[in-house]
C-alpha cells in the first residue's frame, strides 16, 4: 500500500466556495485593499504584503474571509512594531494564479 495515497486522494481543491458576484465584491476588496500596501513581494510559493499595523482589523477580517472560501490558501498575518505583514501562500503551484489574483501581481 502507498504511504501517501491518503494525502493524494485528501488534496484540497484548487475551489473557491463564493458565487461569482461575492468573488468580484471580495476582488475589488483586494484591490483597495492592495492599494493601500507598503510593499508587495513574492516568497516561496506565494506573495507577502506590508501594511501599517493600524490596519490589522481590516487586513485580518477580510484574510478571515479568504480562508473561509478558499480553503486551498495559507493566509496568515503578523504585526511586528508599526508594520502588518499578511502571507497568501500554497504548497500547490496551480494556486499561485488565484494568489497573484488577489494580491495584483502579473
Amino acid at each position: 500500500m502507498d504511504p501517501d495515497a491518503d494525502m493524494k486522494t485528501t488534496a484540497i481543491p484548487i475551489a473557491c466556495t463564493l458565487t461569482g458576484k461575492e468573488a468580484r465584491g471580495q476582488i475589488l476588496e483586494w484591490g483597495d485593499l492592495r492599494a493601500r500596501s507598503r510593499e508587495i513581494s513574492s516568497v516561496a510559493g506565494g506573495v507577502q504584503m506590508i501594511f501599517p499595523s493600524s490596519m490589522i482589523d481590516e487586513v485580518e477580517g477580510l484574510a478571515r474571509r479568504e480562508r473561509a472560501c478558499c480553503s486551498f490558501l495559507d493566509i496568515w498575518t503578523n504585526v511586528r512594531g508599526d508594520l502588518l505583514t499578511l502571507q497568501i501562500t500554497s504548497d500547490d503551484p496551480e494556486a499561485l494564479d488565484v494568489i497573484n489574483d488577489v494580491a495584483g501581481v502579473v
